[in-house]
C-alpha cells in the first residue's frame, strides 16, 4: 500500500497493490466534502480498471445526487 497525504484536510489517497500489481485506489473523505471534484480526483488517480473506493464516516450523510455519481463512475462507497 501506498499512503499520500491530501493536506490541509486529514484525508488520504491509497494505493493498494496486489502481487506487485496496482488494484485499487481508495480516497478517504474523513474531512473533505463529498463532491465532484472529490469523483474527479479518484477517477484521476485510478487509471483503467483499477478498483476506485470513496471511504467516509458513516455518520456522514450521502446525498442521493452523489451516491448517482458514484454509481455512474464505478466508484464504490465505503462507510466505516
Amino acid at each position: 500500500m501506498r499512503w499520500l497525504p491530501l493536506p490541509p484536510f486529514d484525508d488520504w489517497i491509497i494505493h493498494v497493490s496486489s502481487n506487485g500489481h496496482e488494484a485499487a485506489v481508495i480516497v478517504t473523505a474523513n474531512q473533505m466534502f463529498l463532491s465532484e471534484n472529490l469523483v474527479a480526483l479518484l477517477v484521476d488517480n485510478a487509471a483503467g480498471r483499477l478498483i476506485k473506493i470513496v471511504a467516509t464516516p458513516e455518520v456522514r450523510e450521502v446525498e442521493d445526487e452523489m451516491l448517482e455519481i458514484l454509481k455512474s463512475s464505478s466508484i464504490h462507497l465505503l462507510l466505516y
